[in-house]
């Protein structure tokens, strides 16, 4: 496809993959794609390049649920509130995808829950028209400014903590 530089096709690396192998940089350091392509001296690809439609690596890998290359694009300057063509934005098509992992990076990275597409929808529409209930109230929560260990309930504050032996059990703060 004409429409794949490297950087795109990097952008779909799946760590968590069966076969899944990290590129050896020149430190002999074991590697993402995408921070290999990046982080080389030459031949460095632009991160906000768009295909013919307006999507980045960026979006591309929101639209494939890959944390990962998410956290490594944004750590090395890629656009989170760019819109393609449809007016979508990284998080628009993580929401569309019902990542809850990539929303999440996404709004604690700084993307603009309030832009809209094309078809004036939020990121928040889109995954409630998808249901994908878990991704609407995290982008609800976080637009209201409930985000993190501590959110307000009903005039007061509740903190939950679990057990760090990872059984489950809730323990009093």
């Amino acid at each position: 496809n004409s429409n794949l530089t490297a950087l795109i096709v990097a952008s779909e690396e799946n760590v968590g993959g069966l076969n899944h192998a990290y590129i050896i940089n020149d430190a002999r350091d074991p590697v993402l794609a995408v921070c290999y392509l990046l982080d080389r001296d030459f031949y460095k690809p632009v991160i906000n390049l768009e295909t013919a439609n307006g999507d980045t690596a960026l979006l591309h890998a929101c639209s494939q649920g890959r944390i990962h290359v998410i956290e490594a694009l944004l750590d090395r300057g890629a656009s989170i509130n760019r819109q393609n063509k449809f007016g979508q934005t990284a998080l628009h098509v993580a929401a569309a995808n019902g990542s809850v992992r990539c929303v999440k990076l996404l709004l604690e990275r700084g993307a603009d829950a309030a832009i809209k597409d094309i078809h004036l929808r939020l990121p928040a529409d889109i995954a409630f028209d998808m249901n994908f209930s878990d991704v609407t109230m995290l982008i609800s929560q976080f637009r209201g400014g409930f985000f993190g260990p501590v959110a307000a309930s009903r005039g007061r504050v509740v903190e939950e903590v679990y057990c760090p032996t990872g059984c489950g059990v809730k323990m009093l703060p």
